[in-house]
């Protein structure tokens, strides 16, 4: 449940793509077209995660291409919270209309398939299954860090 609070205690969705964007490439965008580091910010600004545009391939991209948050309409913090209720559940588990709530969603069936996502990706086991479990270990890390510092 720590990694969960951690994603719903970010102050703005651009904090998310920032973490997102630093675990992922460790500060260094790199094209998931080619693997090309000769990027530079895409001019598109009225996107809510910002896109990256590669040099070599002259492809645009976001953090959450090959990933499976990619092409949803969601807030990045509620799709990381569900990701980590799902792989990490908490002791006492939470029903899907309860975690709806909880990271301040409308419908029960967007938690239901984001949840779906996740289980698929996770039995794939592969590059993204990897990804999404680092995002939420690392995540639990911090959030335990910042614990031991408040108190």
């Amino acid at each position: 449940m720590s990694a969960s609070t951690f994603f719903l205690r970010m102050a703005t969705p651009g904090e998310a793509v920032s973490f997102v964007e630093e675990v992922r490439w460790n500060g260094l965008p790199e094209c998931p077209y080619c693997p090309s580091k000769r990027v530079s910010r895409h001019q598109s600004a009225d996107r809510a995660i910002p896109r990256w545009q590669c040099m070599v391939c002259n492809k645009a991209f976001s953090v959450t291409v090959h990933t499976p948050m990619h092409k949803t309409k969601i807030d990045l913090r509620s799709w990381l919270a569900i990701a980590a209720y799902t792989i990490q559940p908490p002791s006492r588990p939470l029903s899907v209309r309860a975690m709806t709530y909880r990271v301040h969603l409308s419908r029960p069936a967007t938690v239901h398939e984001i949840q779906r996502r996740v289980r698929q990706t996770v039995l794939q086991n592969g590059s993204e299954a990897q990804l999404l479990e680092k995002l939420i270990y690392v995540a639990g890390k911090r959030h335990d860090q910042h614990a031991f510092l408040r108190g």
